[in-house]
């Protein structure tokens, strides 16, 4: 977590993406999960060294400008020399078998989905909606959990949005759009949004998006006093009755009523 942190401080001083810090912890996970990444889990130094260089390499490779190696060994005050990078960053390019595409992020995905919004969806309602989104997305870079059972980035993405469509609350004449966008959303997706992985993913993300919304007063003010009614169980389909979960709204014969 402490690493992951620093990434997103490093891109948020040299004003990038913070998509860039995805793609180098997917570059991390991938090369901690070959043979000769290993041993770099069981050395703290190692780690270290292999997380800022899966950084460096990712910002080289997608934002406009990289960064020196001399300024990477900066950034890491001076605990690693400029040799030690650029060799971290051949050991890896060797372990991934120089296969460094990008696989779409989670925040790839919300931003495509939410294109997917009906035209009357005003600009202040897809704003708030893809903030909120946004964020899950990047807690979820934090959480080891999304890593070990191997989540989909749509999954993250579908998940991060219905929460934040939850969190508007159903019970006003503006969301009127949301059971045709949740049947677009089945139809593009091909997977029923009811089921298990949706629903412990929304309740992992969610949790960890009130968490933060304690202690960050941006958060909060973006959901809104939402945080305290809209609360969803680690339980399978344990949602709330106002959430936009239920059944109804999700099987393949509510979505056909609609046509």
């Amino acid at each position: 977590v402490k690493m992951c942190n620093w990434c997103y401080q490093v891109i948020d001083y040299c004003n990038f993406n913070r998509e860039t810090v995805h793609i180098a912890l997917s570059y991390l996970d991938r090369f901690l999960s070959t043979k000769s990444g290993r041993p770099y889990l069981q050395d703290a130094a190692l780690f270290q060294l292999a997380t800022i260089t899966t950084l460096y390499m990712a910002i080289k490779l997608f934002e406009p400008i990289g960064l020196e190696v001399r300024l990477v060994s900066v950034l890491s005050r001076d605990c690693y020399t400029e040799k030690q990078v650029t060799d971290m960053e051949m050991k890896i390019f060797i372990a991934l078998g120089w296969r460094m595409h990008m696989i779409p992020t989670p925040l790839a995905f919300v931003e495509h989905l939410i294109a997917l919004l009906p035209a009357s969806v005003n600009g202040p309602t897809r704003k708030r909606l893809t903030d909120i989104a946004r964020h899950q997305t990047e807690l979820s870079v934090i959480d080891y959990y999304f890593t070990k059972h191997q989540i989909n980035s749509s999954i993250i993405a579908v998940s991060a949005i219905l929460n934040g469509m939850d969190s508007g609350g159903r019970n006003n004449a503006s969301t009127f759009w949301y059971r045709p966008y949740l049947c677009k959303l089945r139809e593009v997706l091909g997977c029923d949004l009811e089921m298990q992985q949706v629903n412990q993913v929304r309740a992992k993300l969610w949790r960890a998006l009130t968490q933060c919304a304690g202690e960050d007063q941006r958060v909060a003010t973006l959901l809104g006093p939402s945080r305290h009614y809209c609360m969803m169980d680690q339980k399978i389909g344990s949602i709330s009755p106002g959430c936009v979960s239920r059944r109804s709204v999700y099987t393949q014969s509510a979505c056909n009523d609609t046509k």
